[in-house]
């Protein structure tokens, strides 16, 4: 299990999967053979209005190939990021230590659905795996209507903070 370094006592938390909802969830491979991914520049606006409301931010991805990437873009966007093949623990060792957290999740695939009834809200893109999709229609499920790497997080945070 990794150890969450700067998680304070936060009131929100988001956490986020990285492809497929950051990211179209393709991987591209160059010709000397590293590996590359595409990330939208919405997010990057969209995760700086979440900071600006004080959300913590979290991304949290299983895939150990492309995790220098994803670390270094959370980098970028002064997040952290954490590569777990067992979403579920990590998301229970954080709610242990955040009690009182409400706790959103954007997620896409059957990796990311055993963590649905841990978090207050469970986000997902329309393009979602069939496991996921299935969830539509329950009260903690918002289906976003975007593709990952479309720029999701726009939608995520509207939802969470548009005054209507």
């Amino acid at each position: 299990m990794t150890t969450l370094r700067n998680l304070k006592k936060y009131k929100k938390i988001l956490i986020l999967d990285c492809d497929g909802v950051l990211t179209n969830g393709r991987t591209y491979y160059s010709s000397e053979g590293r590996i590359l991914k595409v990330f939208n520049s919405s997010d990057s606006y969209a995760i700086k209005n979440f900071k600006n409301k004080s959300m913590n931010i979290i991304v949290l991805t299983s895939d150990l190939l492309g995790f220098n990437i994803v670390k270094a873009r959370a980098r970028d966007w002064g997040i952290e990021a954490y590569c777990e093949d067992d979403k579920l623990s990590f998301i229970k060792d954080i709610k242990e230590k955040n009690p009182k957290a409400e706790i959103y999740f954007v997620g896409n695939g059957p990796e990311d659905i055993v963590i649905f009834n841990q978090v207050n809200t469970f986000f997902a893109p329309k393009d979602s795996r069939k496991e996921v999709l299935e969830k539509n229609g329950s009260d903690s499920f918002v289906l976003i209507d975007k593709n990952g790497g479309e720029g999701v997080l726009d939608d995520v945070y509207d939802y969470l903070y548009s005054d209507g």
